[in-house]
This record gives structure tokens, C-alpha cells and sequence, in this order.
């Protein structure tokens, strides 16, 4: 859950009437987990797989997840600067491993039934990119860029449910 959970699970429970403000930075879908009422998902297998590897070797495992996260062999040093990688880099290495393994199993609750109670403003980025960079296979470039339907960067619209 990292933040974006607690906050989507607070919201979702009790509502926004005593909360000022919340953000959302970055967060992933309201449920990755491939069940029968969620075919799309990300199989079990690849979050055993994480675990198995961030426990094996925290550090390696999280810049293999940067580097895919960010399309690295794609878009190192063009989209993404080096700068920005080891900024990223620095943040995660700076973390728990304990905490950084633990947070692996969190990816597979499900947030869905606590987005109808958001009033929230998100940036227009597909689910199925996000699925994508979580799984490592992503195409696009790493860092999201708000768009509107008439293409210009930073517009935003309503949240919808996924």
C-alpha cells in the first residue's frame, strides 16, 4: 500500500468530510491480482517472484525494478535522464529491505470497492500501462505524461472507476 493505499482505504471507509486534502503520487491500479473477476490481473507467480528476488538480493532487485519501471535499455539517458534514475535509485536503496519486501505483498489487495466513495482528480494514464511497467514489459515510455483528448500535456479530468 505505500500511502496511496492508506489514503484510498481511509477515503473509501470514512470518507473525505474531515480530510483537507490527499494525494495520490503515483499509485498503481486499484487491484493487479489476476482472479476470476479480475482476468486482466498479474498472476501470483510474479509477486512470489519479487519476493523470492527482493529478498534474495534487495538492492539488485530494486534496480532491475527501476529499470523497468523507466524502460531503461529504451529511454536511459534520452526520456530518462541519469539524473532521474539515480535520484529514483537513491530513494529506493535508502529504504527498508525489510519494509521494501514486506510492501511486495500489499500490490495484491483490493482497492476497488473503496474508489466509488473518491472525489478525486487523476492524471489521464491507462491501467494497462501501469500493469505493464509492474510486470516489467512495458513499451511506452516510463515516465507518465498527463494529456488531454486535444493533447496537451498536464490536463486532467475527473477520476473514473478502472
Amino acid at each position: 500500500m505505500m500511502g496511496t493505499g492508506e489514503v484510498t482505504r481511509y477515503l473509501g471507509t470514512y470518507g473525505s468530510a474531515r480530510v483537507a486534502k490527499g494525494v495520490l503520487v503515483s499509485p498503481i491500479p486499484p487491484f493487479l491480482l489476476q482472479t476470476d473477476n479480475n482476468p486482466e490481473g498479474l498472476p501470483v507467480g510474479l509477486f512470489d517472484g519479487f519476493v523470492q528476488a527482493a529478498t534474495a538480493d534487495t538492492p539488485a532487485w530494486m534496480k532491475g525494478f527501476l529499470d523497468n519501471f523507466y524502460n531503461i535499455d529504451q529511454f536511459g539517458g534520452t526520456l530518462v535522464s541519469d539524473q532521474a534514475f539515480q535520484s529514483s535509485w537513491n530513494i529506493a536503496a535508502a529504504a527498508s529491505a525489510t519494509a521494501a519486501v514486506a510492501c511486495i505483498t500489499t500490490w495484491q489487495t483490493d482497492f476497488r470497492d473503496d474508489l466509488p466513495g473518491l472525489s478525486i482528480r487523476r492524471p489521464d494514464v491507462g491501467r494497462r500501462m501501469a500493469l505493464r511497467q509492474l510486470a516489467g514489459v512495458a513499451r511506452g515510455p516510463g515516465r507518465c505524461r498527463p494529456e488531454s483528448p486535444a493533447g496537451r500535456p498536464g490536463s486532467w479530468r475527473p477520476a473514473r472507476a478502472w
